[in-house]
């Protein structure tokens, strides 16, 4: 069965992330219409099938967009390392290393607390390694 344009609006909305009241709104006129109301048409209309699977191919056809996106970026960024390797940038090749990590989650610190608008980090976990840190330690006057 094809859908409305409405529908089609509806579930490219919902793909994108909106709730899916806040789809029902931006695809069909619901001005004057009370929320549980609203509530109530959205959920009806994403328990059809064709909604359903269409939503879910959308949201497919996004996530292979977003992995390939971060794909590419670390390759990017590795050739960005070795040139500034190469040219003996080391600044830039440091930043490009530090960006490919976070671009992974490889850092990931174990625990931040905030002591007198100071975030104390003792420790950060690097490819399993726990490195104490011992950031933001101490006081002003050492």
């Amino acid at each position: 069965m094809k859908l409305t344009g409405k529908q089609e609006k509806f579930c490219q909305k919902v793909a994108e992330g909106l709730s899916y009241s806040d789809a029902y709104r931006a695809a069909y006129d619901a001005k004057g219409m009370k929320a549980e109301t609203v509530n109530n048409a959205a959920f009806k209309l994403i328990n059809k099938g064709e909604i359903r699977a269409r939503v879910e191919g959308l949201k497919e056809k996004v996530e292979k967009k977003l992995v390939y996106t971060a794909a590419e970026s670390f390759e990017k960024l590795d050739d960005l390392l070795k040139m500034a390797i190469k040219s003996g940038a080391l600044n830039a090749a440091i930043k490009a290393e530090e960006l490919k990590g976070k671009l992974v989650n490889l850092y990931k610190p174990e625990s931040s607390v905030n002591v007198n608008n100071k975030v104390v980090m003792p420790a950060v976990k690097v490819n399993g390694v726990s490195l104490n840190l011992k950031i933001g330690e101490g006081t002003l006057d050492d």
